[in-house]
Formats: C-alpha cells, structure tokens, sequence
C-alpha cells in the first residue's frame, strides 16, 4: 500500500504497482501529487480525500507535455474532493467512484468498470472519456460537466459486449461499438453526436438539441432521435460507403447544413431539403432514387464532391429559384466517375418560384436515333423544373464535359446541343466558352424550356421552322415549331 498525505511522489521510469493507493490533502497549503512521468503505475485500489475545497493533482506542474507515464487502477478508485488529473497523464480505472467534490479529467481517460457520480458531486472532461464496460458503465446521480471552452469534452461508449447509453446530457457523444448500444430515455446531445460502429437500439429516446451536428461514419439507428427545429448532418471519411439511415430528418424545415466528404461515397436513400449550406466536400452522393434538395436560402459549396444519379423521373439534384431577374445556379452533378457541372442561367424573370432539378442518367437518349447529331457521349442531361415555376424569355445553358466522354474523331468545332421535347429533337449551335486537351466548355442560349439535351456532333446548328414574317422596320422574330 502506498499513503501520500501533504506531500509528492514521483515516480520518474519505472513500472510501480501498489496495493492501495492514498491520497490525503486537506489542511495543506500543499497538495498531495503524484507524478507518472514515464513508466507505469498501477494500483489494486484507490482513495482520494480532500475536505478543504482545494484541488489536488495527479501530475503537477513539473510534469511536461511529453510525459508518457499511464495510471491504471484495476480496482475501485473513490474520490471524496476536488481532484484533476492533468493532460500529461493518461489514466484507466476500473470501478471509478465520486462522492464528492469535483474530479477532472483534463486528458483522455479509459474506465473498464462502473463511473458512478453519486449525488452533490461532479465529474468533468475536458478530452475523451472511454466506456468500456459491458451493459450500463455510467450512473450519474450528480453532475456531469465538460472543458469550459463550449466545444471539448466527449463521452465515449466503446465495450467489446453491448452497452446502454446512460440517459444524461452529453456535449459529444461517440457511439462505437460493434456489439450495438442501447439508447436509455432522457440522453440528450447539445453538441456532437459520432455514430462509428454497431446498431443504436431505441434510438429515438435521444434528443439532438437545436443545432447540434449529427456525424456517421458508419453504424445505424434503428429510429430517428428526436430532432430540435435544426440539425446539421455530415458523413467524415471513412473505410466504406455509407447509406443514409433515420439520422436524415423528414421534416424539410429541419436539416440545416449537409455535408458529404467521404471519397467512399454516400448514397441518399430518402428524400433531403437542406436548409444551410450543402457542402460537397469530396466523394459523391449517390441519388438515383430519391431527390436531394437545396433551399432558395441555402447553398452549394463544393470541393471535389458532386451528385450522381438519375433516370427518366428521378434522382438528380433540385434547387429552388426565387423570382427575379437573370437569375443562375450551378448544378455539380455528374456520372459514377465523372464530373459533369450545368449551370443554368434565365435570362428573362422568373415570375413564379419554383425548382430545377438537373441529373446526368448514364445512358444513351432512348431517342438518340432520329436526333441527327452523331458520336454522342453514352449519358445525357435531364433537366426539370417543377410544375408551378413559370417564368419569361429564354433559358441560357453551360455544361462542362470531359472530351474523353465522347466517342473518337469528334469534330469539336462542330458541336450541337440536342434537346428532345413532345417526341422531336431541335438541335443548337453552341458557344465554346473553354477549351483544353482535356474538357471543353459550352454555353446555349436562346432555350425555351426544360427536357432532355445530349450533346455530339452535327445536328445543323439551331433548326427552326419559319412560321410567320411580317417584314418590318424592326427585328425579324422566328418561331420554333418545337415549343
């Protein structure tokens, strides 16, 4: 057994065990320290009192930040008093008790038994704490605080045997554990909620709080939690694809940003209205049978990312357009291996708000065949607006291709843009806006409404049928028979 009463053990290189150990401070100026610096310290049990409102300290301010000592108690510590255990020791408890006083943790810590905070008595992280025992590893009859930054302090569940997720409040919680967790009434998040590994049972007894973020990197729930009026969701990298689950909100008023940076990629399988920002940070979002949303308040920031997906009615990506004037959005949408960006731009107003939404399905135009364009790329543009969009003049259209999209020997010199409406094709000559080896970018202008337009070679430009002329002093207007 070791007793350390007013006074300061360091132990410097070696690996100490001890039966008890003993901590008394009270009616000290000084406290009672022990320094790991290097090495280990293990101790059966330990206690730890202090009735004099002071803190005491497992490593004192000798200790530097490249200690590598650990602490490791394999029995029950009990703590009567303020204690801290600072960043530069690591510490793992089996049974961890605290009947009084404050005990925190400034580092990460590992506890393998039961953390129980009894009544009257705190416990707080400032770093990560680690719950690895199997079934119900916290009791808090007291308080549980966190780093007084607003931002550190997490709580996390990760036992080899399943767990119950303590019904408390938790400024982050990360939730990783192959064998499934169990969500108990009451657990509420009002930060950061990290969903790592294994199935969350009865998740809908947890509460996100208003604009807390929800980040999956693997794992499900089994139900939604309970969603404050905002939540920010985001899928981190990871080491495989990720389908989105209940922790995508149903309400459209709820999810605020939405964030996509897994080079894994992340499929959508429900429909989205991001409200914030959608940050399209790296991979793709997969969409091919659900519709992903962005609200006129909201945005687009992309990095790398882009939207994949679609077919004749679903899929793509639809964004809203207020009215207004010359009015333009970029759509970043592509194939499963390529980027494919449509900008589309109304030249006139757009008198009644409504939606566009673009998707690239990867096929060629069932109609292709009586197009008149040749050596098409193997995918074409499909672009919708809702029924309640109304708008006047034309439409502006700019899309970004890989040339080695297209087939071999293409003429670029000599590319249209085809658009298939009400079972005929009218084709239109094209601006060239950038050229490289590798892409070319293109504008049309002069579009008058919304279907399917495949890009290739030929077509004769922009076909017409003259329907009337009225020779004036003035324009010479040309109708097309098309629309």
């Amino acid at each position: 057994n070791l007793t350390i009463d007013k006074s300061y053990f360091s132990n410097e290189s070696a690996n100490f065990s001890v039966g008890t150990l003993t901590l008394t401070d009270s009616g000290n100026s000084l406290n009672s320290y022990i320094d790991v610096n290097t090495g280990a310290m293990t101790a059966a049990n330990m206690t730890y009192t202090r009735t004099d409102g002071n803190t005491g300290q497992l490593c004192n301010a000798l200790c530097t930040t490249a200690n590598a000592g650990t602490l490791t108690v394999n029995g029950l510590a009990t703590i009567a008093g303020n204690l801290k255990l600072y960043n530069d020791t690591s510490a793992s408890f089996n049974d961890l008790t605290i009947n009084s006083g404050t005990m925190t943790l400034a580092n990460a810590a590992r506890a393998i038994g039961t953390l129980t905070i009894a009544a009257g008595a705190t416990l707080q992280v400032d770093n990560t704490l680690t719950l690895a025992k199997a079934g119900t590893s916290l009791v808090n009859n007291g308080t549980l605080s966190f780093a007084a930054n607003g931002t550190d302090g997490t709580i996390r569940y990760a036992g080899a045997a399943a767990q119950t997720i303590t019904g408390t409040t938790y400024r982050n919680l990360t939730t990783e554990n192959a064998s499934g967790l169990t969500a108990s009434l009451s657990t509420i998040i009002s930060r950061l909620w990290s969903l790592v590994a294994g199935l969350v049972s009865s998740a809908g007894n947890a509460t996100m709080n208003t604009a807390t973020t929800f980040s999956r990197t693997g794992g499900s729930l089994n139900v939604a939690p309970v969603f404050g009026t905002t939540v920010n969701v985001e899928y981190p990298q990871y080491g495989s694809a990720i389908t989105t689950g209940p922790e995508i909100p149903t309400s459209a008023t709820v999810l605020n940003n939405f964030t996509v940076n897994s080079t894994n990629n992340v499929t959508l399988n429900t429909d989205v209205t991001v409200n914030g920002a959608f940050n399209l940070t790296a991979g793709v979002l997969t969409a091919t049978a659900k519709l992903s949303t962005v609200d006129a308040a909201g945005s687009v920031v992309r990095t790398t990312g882009y939207v994949v997906g679609g077919d004749n009615t679903t899929g793509g990506l639809e964004r809203e357009f207020p009215t207004g004037a010359a009015l333009t959005k970029k759509f970043d949408v592509g194939s499963a291996t390529t980027y494919l960006p449509v900008t589309v731009t109304f030249d006139g107003s757009v008198t009644t708000a409504g939606t566009v939404k673009v998707a690239i399905v990867e096929s060629q135009h069932p109609q292709i065949g009586t197009s008149g364009l040749t050596k098409t790329p193997t995918f074409y543009f499909r672009i919708d607006p809702s029924p309640g969009l109304v708008f006047t003049g034309t439409l502006s259209l700019e899309m970004t291709i890989p040339k080695n999209q297209f087939p071999a020997g293409i003429a670029f010199n000599n590319l249209s843009l085809g658009r298939f409406k009400d079972g005929a094709w009218t084709t239109y000559a094209v601006t060239v806006l950038a050229e490289d080896s590798n892409n070319i970018t293109i504008k049309v202008s002069g579009i008058t409404g919304f279907s399917n337009f495949v890009p290739g070679e030929g077509g004769g430009g922009s076909v017409a049928t003259l329907m009337s002329f009225t020779p004036t002093a003035g324009a010479l207007s040309i109708a097309d028979a098309a629309d």
